[in-house]
């Protein structure tokens, strides 16, 4: 029900009623406008509902600071959300044994602040090796494709964008910039395969 008010809202973005978000940012669909007006029903959502949905589509931000940690989910995602009540088994499973080392670490004690800048401290690069300075690469002569679906409910395609961004400012590369590396942002395309309505 969420996919189709948000395919409704934003399909014809891009001038072509087509069945995909072609450029999902482009899309400011908010979840209040399906809050039911009276009893719950299948065809809107609990004020809870409507919460849970604007959480998952919004950035999260440091608390203290209010640097964004990672983009929410793009429109278009919305088939493939988890409908489990616990955070996906292999993010629990990385921070229990290689971030604490303790099988028994409870992720309901995760806080966003301290924890995210441990595993950084702990891991110093190994899982997340993020530097947006390739300069030696492109140096080289590297050349780098990327690509990411806008429908990928796994892993923000913001946060693609925004390492590309990065790398863009970051990189000492080679008189035309962009020739060494592209990004090509697929719509219709969730986590390295297409996703469907049916």
């Amino acid at each position: 029900m969420i996919y189709q008010a948000v395919l409704g809202a934003c399909d014809a973005l891009d001038g072509l009623k087509d069945g995909l978000i072609d450029d999902p940012p482009r899309c400011r669909f908010d979840p209040k406008t399906l809050e039911c007006k009276g009893p719950d029903a299948a065809s809107c959502l609990t004020r809870d509902q409507v919460q849970t949905a604007q959480v998952i589509m919004s950035a999260v931000h440091d608390r203290q600071t209010g640097v964004e940690v990672f983009p929410g989910l793009e429109a278009g995602t919305e088939l493939a959300w988890p409908r489990r009540p616990e955070p996906i088994p292999v993010a629990v499973d990385l921070f229990k044994n290689i971030i604490f080392g303790n099988p028994n670490w409870d992720w309901r004690t995760f806080d966003l602040e301290r924890d995210v800048a441990f595993a950084d401290n702990r891991t110093q690069g190994t899982l997340s090796s993020i530097s947006p300075d390739l300069s030696a690469f492109a140096r080289r002569g590297g050349k780098l494709l990327m690509y990411h679906g806008w429908s990928d409910p796994a892993i923000a395609p913001g946060a693609t964008v925004n390492y590309y961004s990065n790398v863009l400012a970051a990189t000492t590369a080679p008189s035309n910039k962009a020739s060494w590396v592209r990004l090509f942002m697929v719509p219709g395309i969730g986590h390295c395969r297409a996703e469907s309505s049916d």
